[in-house]
Parts: structure tokens; sequence; C-alpha cells
């Protein structure tokens, strides 16, 4: 079987990338499969010089972005047969569905979060190429709810994502610190106006920590740490990491906290970080009304209300205060390693041409 896959960028370095490029490593590697990869970032020399795909700009441009990807396509897959498209990114829904017509198969739709309902909301193109997908393959239940809200009539299926535990592992659990880990991009929807309320709750508490923000932080974002900085938080700004160094505040911290803001349009479709922390032997917060609640199972973490600072706060100070390893190590309780979602999408795969034969 040979899959056409359309990705961001094809490094691991972002949510939807750390999906594809596992879930297509594990078409290949495990699943027997043929796939060709084409994405919108350039310089990455593991996909070639073909990554200049443009319907990331198609809130922007429209029809003009997915007609230039569509041509594009056409051009550079002259001569090759596929058997399936996948988009391992919303925004190329629109292209899928017009290569689908043209070359006569099928294609399928990852839903991550967000994007599933802003881009059906501003171009109703989107609408129409879920709703024609072969499946519109949703991170969680509570993202299929979401886009279903929307009134999208898809063929839904739900496939959560997993983690790779040969790099996410956990250390020596008696070296755990004191630090608390935010990892992810300075968003609304990752709830650090939040975060940061309960920390200087639990300061007050008399809980003794410091935070590592570990990615990008834009203009609008430095105000809210420097006022934790100036009400006395201990605050590190890392900047964007490797994977090595991810690793090693994963297990260094005693605590992970990525406490989603979830509004009409935007929301946390899943949380890769709760599976990531757990996995390196570190407890993890999430906030429910999100996908969160699916990533973060029984005995691997805790779940609290958005805005609930009282509570927040209260599960800092204790974990601060806690210095048994045992009681600091999540159960790792449903952890699902990146093979088995590769392994279902493969039989999605299979069953799909099977039944359009």
């Amino acid at each position: 079987m040979r899959i056409l896959f359309l990705t961001y960028s094809g490094r691991p370095d972002n949510g939807y990338d750390v999906v594809g490029a596992n879930v297509a490593r594990g078409l290949v590697k495990d699943g027997g499969m043929e796939v060709d990869t084409y994405a919108l970032a350039v310089n990455n020399p593991s996909i070639t010089d073909r990554n200049c795909l443009g319907s990331i700009s198609v809130l922007r441009f429209g029809w003009v972005a997915t007609l230039h990807d569509v041509l594009l396509l056409l051009f550079k897959c002259r001569g090759r047969e596929y058997d399936l498209i996948h988009c391992n990114v919303e925004h190329f829904a629109p292209v899928a569905m017009l290569l689908s017509t043209r070359w006569r198969v099928p294609y399928t739709v990852t839903v991550h979060g967000t994007y599933g309902v802003v881009l059906p909301r501003r171009k109703r193109m989107f609408k129409t190429s879920f709703e024609r997908a072969a499946a519109l393959i949703c991170v969680s239940d509570y993202t299929a709810q979401r886009v279903q809200n929307e009134g999208i009539n898809a063929h839904y299926k739900v496939i959560h994502n997993g983690v790779d535990t040969t790099v996410f592992s956990p250390g020596n659990p008696a070296k755990k610190e004191n630090p608390i880990t935010f990892i992810g991009n300075l968003k609304r929807r990752k709830g650090f106006p939040f975060l940061l309320e309960a920390l200087l709750k639990a300061r007050q508490d008399g809980a003794a920590f410091r935070l590592a923000v570990v990615g990008r932080i834009g203009n609008d974002e430095e105000g809210l740490i420097n006022k934790g900085l100036k009400a006395g938080l201990d605050i590190e700004l890392t900047g964007p990491v490797s994977t090595e160094e991810l690793v090693g505040y994963y297990r260094r911290a005693k605590l992970n906290i990525l406490p989603s803001f979830s509004e009409p349009e935007y929301f946390e479709g899943f949380g890769l970080v709760h599976l990531e922390a757990n996995a390196c032997g570190t407890l993890t917060v999430g906030t429910r009304d999100s996908g969160n609640a699916e990533a973060i199972l029984s005995g691997n973490g805790y779940l609290v209300d958005y805005g609930d600072v009282e509570t927040l706060a209260g599960i800092v100070t204790a974990t601060m205060q806690e210095d048994s390893p045992e009681r600091l190590m999540p159960a790792h309780s449903g952890l699902r390693d990146w093979k088995v979602d590769a392994g279902e999408y493969a039989s999605m795969f299979r069953t799909l041409l099977i039944s359009q034969a």
C-alpha cells in the first residue's frame, strides 16, 4: 500500500508533527506500507526538497492556496499511484478531497483540536471535505464531540495519541527536585494565567518551587511572566529545547502542569505533554472540559476545573512537600506506545481499501 502523507513540517517539534512523524514511521516500519511525505516547512533533509505546500495560508488565500497545492502535487506525484491520501494537518483536507476525486482513492484527515472547529467556521470547503473523508480521525472523544457540535456529519474515528517510551522514560525518582514544568508555547488555550494565579497562592501557602517554562514566549505573554517575577516567583525561561533536554526537565520535575482553557473555538484536543511527563516518571495536572481528561488516566496525575485556584494551589503545595519517591511516581496505567497508534491507523487504512474495492 502506498500512502500520500500530508503533514506540517515532518519534524517532531510540535504537536502536529509528533503525531505525524510517529504514525508515518510506524506505517513504514511495522505496517509494511510505503509512505510519501509532503510538508509545509523547508530545511528538513529527511523529507527531501519537496516541502513547498501552501495550505497553511488557506484562511488568507482560500481556494488559491488549495489549488496551488493540488497542482503542485499533481506535478510532483506524476507517474506514482497512491492507494490512499492521509492529511495529518486539517488544512490539507480540501487538497485531499480534490486529489481523491482525480485519482479515485479515499482520503482521511486527522483532527488535533482547535482547527477542526475554526476551519469549517471560516471556510465552507472544510465542512465539505471533512464530511467527504473516508474517516475523520480525532485524537480524543472530546475533540470528536466538539467537531460534531459544529454540525459536521462525518465518518468519525477516535485514535488517542501515544508516546515514544524509548525516548521518554523515567530517571532516578530519588533525584526529583522541586521544578514544576510548563511545556509548550504560551497560547491562551494553554491556561498560563490560571497557572500563574495558582502558583502565587501556593507560594503564599509556603510551597517552594521553580517554574520551568519550556517553549516560545510571545510579546503578549511577557507581561504575565513579568507579573510572576515581580511577585517573587522563581521562573526559568528555557525557550525551545532539544528532545534530550526536554526529557531531563520532565525527569527532574515533581509536577508537570498544563491547565488548558477551552473556548468556543480554541481548545486543547488532547495534551501530549501529559503522556510525555508520565512516561518520564512525573505526575501531571490538566483541566476538565478538554482533551486533557483523556490524556491523564487514573493514578497518573490530577484533573481540576479551569479557574479553581484553591484546588490547583493545594495540589502544588502537597506535591512540593512530598519527599517519598514512590508517591511522586505515576502509575503509568494506560500509556500507549506510538506502535499501537500506527497499528490502528494501518488497520483502518486496510479496512477502508477493502470496503471500497
